[in-house]
């Protein structure tokens, strides 16, 4: 990647910053400092690391491919490695450019492409790649074609030798994520809801028995409520979360879903505490 590329995105990813000052200012900062924190922590996930994020994850899940004895490894850095069995791929070529139309379940970002698409002239296609010229098109047994990028042209003669006596099984699971990747990073995802799951059952010990559920500009209570519906609206943004979470990683072959959501979801689960740990406060008052 050029060097003015790298200052491009380093220059995106401060922009950031200056908007979560603009938030806290328009809106304030709740009363108590642990309801401070989280407010803060929380939006510092979803405004500030989650754009950085995605701007950097062309370096971050940069794309490069290794053969096996049996299998073609597309390892994508912190985002997981992508498997496609040998004995699943039918024919193997290097194609100059493909055209994605639109995404139906993973990533597309500038310099970047995960997941299924509808590709102009293939129909839906798996894309792995930081760009869409000079790709190595791997025609399945199956009939899905995935389109690999980095260095993965560079195998197409070893591939293709390897392919000719391959005995073309129909792998209904190809291409797949490596287990041990994935699961490491869903039981950090899993981990980052159960511990808001938890935080909320601790903070509603201390809750008194009316407390604000809905506040105005500064943090200034318009509604109040039972401790139980704050508690339900709390554990609704948990649960939202993890839902959106798990239909996201329905998509199970975009490696990327689960490094995105980790900020995403602590994120809002921190929000949502900040409601909580604002709650006793105001009975104080």
């Amino acid at each position: 990647m050029a060097y003015s590329d790298t200052v491009l995105r380093i220059a995106l990813s401060m922009v950031a910053t200056p908007i979560v000052v603009v938030v806290i200012a328009l809106t304030g900062l709740p009363p108590c400092p642990p309801a401070a924190v989280a407010f803060a922590a929380g939006l510092g996930l979803l405004v500030v690391v989650l754009p950085a994020l995605l701007v950097f994850l062309p370096r971050i899940c940069r794309v490069r491919a290794s053969l096996d004895i049996d299998t073609l490894h597309v390892d994508m850095g912190s985002c997981g490695v992508i498997e496609i069995p040998l004995d699943a791929i039918r024919s193997v070529r290097v194609v100059d450019k493909v055209v994605p139309v639109w995404r139906l379940a993973g990533t597309s970002l500038p310099g970047f492409y995960s997941g299924l698409f509808e590709v102009k002239g293939y129909g839906r296609a798996y894309i792995y790649a930081e760009r869409l010229e000079n790709l190595l098109a791997l025609e399945l047994a199956n009939g899905r074609t995935v389109f690999v990028g980095g260095n993965a042209p560079e195998l197409a003669d070893k591939l293709e030798g390897l392919v000719a006596g391959s005995s073309r099984i129909d792998a209904e699971n190809a291409p797949r994520l490596q287990r041990e990747r994935a699961r490491i990073m869903l039981l950090a995802l899993a981990a980052v809801v159960v511990m808001g799951a938890v935080l909320g059952a601790i903070a509603y010990a201390a809750l008194p028995d009316k407390v604000p559920v809905d506040y105005g500009s500064n943090w200034e209570p318009e509604e109040w409520g039972s401790k139980t519906s704050l508690l339900a609206i709390y554990y609704a943004i948990v649960g939202g979360s993890a839902a959106v979470a798990a239909i996201l990683l329905v998509a199970k072959r975009d490696p990327t879903v689960t490094l995105i959501m980790l900020p995403t979801v602590a994120g809002l689960i921190l929000l949502g505490a900040a409601l909580l740990f604002a709650a006793p406060c105001y009975a104080m008052q």
